[in-house]
């Protein structure tokens, strides 16, 4: 079973990350955000959401997926956290990256079940 946590902010998500980073199967989405009736401003993201689920299904036990949900007045910003972080480097989301293995998938990428399940394997 997935382990879900969602966060709202670039300081939450530096928080939340750091006591994780030794989760062997740490995967962080960043994603838009999602209205009071569930609809995000980010089509993208509305369109990976089923693979990116999918996927998860059949991945180990042990995953962790730290949703990060990005609000889409500080995304359009080019100086905000999450593209100007040495870490991170965004530029798009939906973007999921494996914490600690340096792979990563973008926008239409995340659209992909098959790519999202090979995120998860060793």
């Amino acid at each position: 079973m997935v382990k879900r946590i969602t966060v709202k902010s670039f300081e939450e998500f530096q928080s939340t990350v750091a006591p994780l980073k030794d989760e062997k199967h740490l995967l962080c989405l960043f994603t838009g955000s999602e209205d009071a009736s569930g609809k995000s401003w980010c089509p993208d993201c509305v369109a990976a959401k089923p693979a990116i689920e999918e996927a998860l299904k059949d991945g180990p036990d042990n995953t962790v997926l730290l949703t990060c949900n990005i609000d889409k007045d500080l995304w359009v910003k080019r100086d905000n956290p999450f593209r100007t972080d040495n870490t991170l480097k965004l530029t798009c989301v939906p973007t999921l990256i494996r914490w600690g293995w340096n792979r990563r998938l973008n926008d239409q990428e995340c659209q992909d079940a098959g790519l999202v399940s090979m995120m998860l394997e060793d």
